[in-house]
């Protein structure tokens, strides 16, 4: 294997890895979510739903099978650099949420900082990954271009 195809091989490992990660994270969060939507509810808003209102619960446990299905996504497919970059752009929204919410009194401090620091590294585990995507590119285009001279 020449170094520019193990450079491609490693930077790509990296980039998947980080990607694993995330989906990882997305099942397990989402898993939670979908299991136990009551204790979740109480830990993270300031003035939970009554736990006997299936409707709420319902909506909730969707939304963690929907971050289920993200984080199975993100298992198994492979992500490019611009991949990479468009999911850490849509996450940026999520801060502002966070800090909205917090200081609206709708989410304890748990829920906002335990968001928060989730969404964070979910930004910074991606731009990782970006960067690991666009060096392994580089280094196919690398070693193309030298097996093509």
């Amino acid at each position: 294997m020449s170094p520019s195809s193990s450079s491609a091989a490693s930077h790509s490992q990296a980039a998947f890895t980080a990607q694993r990660l995330q989906g990882l994270i997305f099942l397990f969060m989402g898993g939670a979510c979908v299991v136990a939507p009551g204790a979740l509810l109480h830990l993270s808003l300031t003035k939970p739903p009554p736990l006997d209102d299936a409707a709420t619960l319902l909506i909730f446990q969707c939304f963690g099978a929907q971050a289920c299905l993200c984080g199975l996504l993100l298992l198994t497919a492979r992500m490019d650099a611009r991949a990479f970059k468009a999911w850490t752009m849509a996450m940026l929204p999520f801060l502002v949420f966070d800090a909205y919410f917090y200081q609206n009194g709708m989410l304890t401090t748990f829920g906002a900082v335990g968001d928060c620091a989730g969404n964070i590294l979910f930004i910074a585990v991606s731009c990782h990954g970006a960067s690991q995507a666009a060096a392994a590119a580089a280094a196919v285009q690398k070693a193309s271009s030298t097996k093509a001279s």
